[in-house]
């Protein structure tokens, strides 16, 4: 296996809203040529997008585009933006894309549950947030268990590789035992990234689940409730994959927004870069 690099990104939120000073559209576009201007200096094999591309079936101060009005915003997400890749990119649903498999697989182009082999790993798309698809009223979504099955069939397709699983969310609280006993017993899993609470941190899930670590990969849109941009600014997940584990480090492009009627000038930063051993070397 020969090293390569990966980004991981969540959270962008396309939609009515402004943040920091800025209208969605030209936060996005900001995000896309931070991304390219990326690629120039560290160029990557593949882009992982965690979901929550829009607030489409979001109903609250004009947010459900699709609900109201029937504009899909993820669709427009990948039109306009996602088009601007430097390179492939995969796709799974946050908890506001409810569309349905025939509707999400239509604007995007992806099942709402896959996997994918990348440079010697196999990443598991998983979408847990199905428990209401096609939702005729406001909702942010209901989390759904993480597919067992469908992780055991790909570990079964593709044996011997190690392994990344990828969710909008993992929320241990709710999972199932035997979730928890896969991450236990399945040395090839390294690692799970998620989205959702747009905080970067790497969780350890405890004895119960391995010590497995499930990382946080950040946002595009807005830091968590009570976080400031000058904790969590935009950014993505920069991944180095190894046949010894990932090395994973935050990525902060350089941006001007405004916060609490200040102009701030956030500099490059990299924040949070550790290294995860692949378990099943150790």
């Amino acid at each position: 296996m020969t090293e390569a690099r990966i980004l991981i990104l969540s959270d962008v939120h396309l939609c009515s809203l402004n943040w920091y000073g800025r209208s969605s559209r030209d936060r996005l576009q900001k995000m896309a040529e931070d991304i390219r201007a990326f690629f120039r200096i560290k160029p990557f094999d593949k882009i992982f997008l965690l979901g929550d591309y829009s607030l489409d079936f979001w109903g609250h101060m004009q947010g459900g585009s699709w609900l109201n009005e029937r504009r899909s915003n993820t669709k427009h997400f990948v039109e306009e933006f996602a088009s601007q890749f430097p390179t492939d990119y995969y796709m799974l649903p946050g908890n506001h894309e409810q569309y349905s498999l025939e509707d999400w697989q239509r604007i995007t182009g992806f099942p709402r549950e896959y996997a994918v082999v990348c440079n010697g790993y196999l990443f598991i798309m998983l979408d847990n947030y199905s428990g209401i698809l096609n939702p005729d009223r406001h909702s942010d979504g209901v989390y759904s268990q993480t597919n067992v099955a469908h992780i055991r069939r790909s570990l079964q397709e593709h044996p011997g590789l190690p392994v990344i699983l990828c969710a909008h969310y993992f929320d241990m609280a709710r999972e199932s035992e035997e979730f928890k006993n896969l991450l236990r017993d399945e040395l090839r899993i390294v690692c799970l990234f998620c989205g959702h609470d747009h905080r970067i941190q790497i969780e350890e899930l405890g004895e119960r689940c391995g010590w497995v670590s499930l990382v946080h990969a950040g946002h595009y849109s807005y830091a968590g409730s009570g976080t400031s941009p000058y904790d969590v600014m935009w950014g993505f997940e920069e991944v180095i994959l190894s046949e010894q584990g990932i090395q994973v480090t935050y990525v902060e492009p350089s941006n001007v927004v405004e916060w609490n009627g200040h102009r701030l000038k956030h500099s490059y930063r990299e924040q949070l870069k550790k290294v995860i051993s692949n378990r099943s070397l150790l």
